[in-house]
């Protein structure tokens, strides 16, 4: 169907996006889509908007990488948007955009999260991954049972990555922001209300703990920025900077981490191939990226002016959505996609989007992702779900695809 065509289609016509598949697959709507010749395709959000979904490769750089499209602009309260209430505290931005465009304190994240820095930080991420997983290949044999997520990805990433980023959180106020978390990124589930107190309360949580001067010494990313702003930001402030951190930064790593082991359990060629050779992380690490369902939801972008963009004819003001997962499995750019393929070339992935809002994190998540294949290669090369994948329930109407429990043995 054309572009145009797409244009003529009545709103109650329209899929209803997110589609509504929460767990480790993506709806079947994407593979539909993502074959026919339309540029994007026009569907209905939660919020009962029309917006324009990309699920093709070319399509999604082309409209990540336009100057016209906007994030900023997609985090304002008249914007349409695929959820009903704005992921952001009350008068809060809705993106960390207008934040970060301060030149100053967006170095001081570019510098933290740099190649260099990270090389600088490997060794010692590094040893951190293979002590945790040590420890758990050394315990008895009755012992060797737990939550994957609960009790393995979550407090082994925070100390990975999230201390770096946020300092030492004790462990009562990470359980305050994940619960603030699963209720306030949430497509649905939960009154509107409580999604909004939710991210409040989120807000607050982290605006009480920075409030204190000595929980910004130190040198970890919470302490630069609190540095480099000076008296110019306030506790309410530092919240604001340290709230889409933990949302991309942490909760993100803990989701993607969480959902590999659905992957390598369903893929034994790519079991067997880390398995073989140690060498074959880095490429197995990027065939991950870029197969592993994360979220449910797209990457939004506002036209700032009429404009043809890849084919699609948007207007100024209207919203487009851009599907990572589903671009990463065109099969216009990645044969055979929904098989990983740790020898695969061709074009790059989506996972940490395209553009001028490319993931600033993008090497300390690949440094996460590869200390930790490497450690449970060497530590843990049994570590498996304990129970069919299929049986797995999953946290209906998240943003993070999340397992109600996933328990693994090894």
């Amino acid at each position: 169907m054309s572009g145009a065509a797409e244009q003529t289609r009545t709103q109650e016509s329209l899929p209803v996006y997110p589609f509504g598949e929460w767990g480790d697959r993506l709806s079947p709507w994407y593979a539909r889509l993502c074959v026919e010749e339309a540029a994007a395709h026009r569907v209905r959000t939660l919020n009962g908007d029309t917006v324009w979904l990309v699920t093709r490769h070319a399509v999604a750089r082309a409209v990540l990488a336009d100057p016209r499209m906007s994030l900023r602009a997609a985090g304002t309260e008249s914007a349409p948007r695929q959820q009903r209430v704005r992921f952001c505290p009350a008068g809060g931005a809705g993106t960390p955009g207008p934040f970060f465009d301060d030149p100053v304190l967006r170095t001081v994240v570019q510098q933290a999260l740099s190649p260099r820095e990270v090389r600088a930080r490997t060794a010692a991420v590094t040893s951190a991954a293979h002590r945790f997983f040590a420890a758990l290949g050394r315990r008895p044999r009755g012992e060797r049972e737990t939550d994957w997520n609960e009790g393995i990805v979550r407090p082994l990433s925070y100390r990975l990555t999230g201390r770096l980023l946020f300092g030492e959180l004790p462990d009562s106020v990470r359980d305050e922001l994940r619960a603030a978390f699963q209720v306030g990124l949430t497509f649905h589930g939960h009154p509107d209300t409580a999604v909004r107190a939710a991210w409040d309360k989120f807000h607050a949580v982290l605006a009480d703990w920075y409030a204190d001067p000595a929980h910004l010494a130190g040198d970890h990313l919470m302490a630069r920025l609190a540095r480099a702003a000076g008296e110019a930001v306030d506790p309410a402030g530092l919240a604001a900077m340290a709230g889409p951190l933990w949302c991309a930064g942490h909760e993100a790593s803990v989701g993607f981490l969480t959902n590999i082991l659905p992957v390598l359990d369903g893929n034994p060629e790519l079991r067997a191939a880390l398995r073989a050779s140690e060498a074959s992380v880095p490429r197995i690490t990027e065939e991950l990226l870029r197969v592993t369902p994360l979220v449910t939801g797209g990457a939004p972008r506002v036209a700032m002016e009429d404009a043809v963009i890849a084919g699609i004819p948007v207007k100024r003001g209207e919203c487009v959505v851009v599907s990572y997962e589903a671009a990463n499995r065109d099969p216009r750019a990645f044969p055979d996609p929904e098989r990983p393929e740790p020898r695969r070339a061709g074009p790059g992935h989506l996972a940490f989007g395209h553009g001028p809002h490319r993931c600033p994190g993008q090497h300390l998540a690949r440094l996460e992702i590869d200390v930790v294949l490497r450690a449970i290669r060497v530590h843990t090369p049994g570590l498996r779900p304990a129970v069919p994948v299929g049986d797995v329930r999953w946290r209906s109407g998240s943003v993070v695809r999340t397992p109600h429990a996933l328990p693994v043995v090894w």
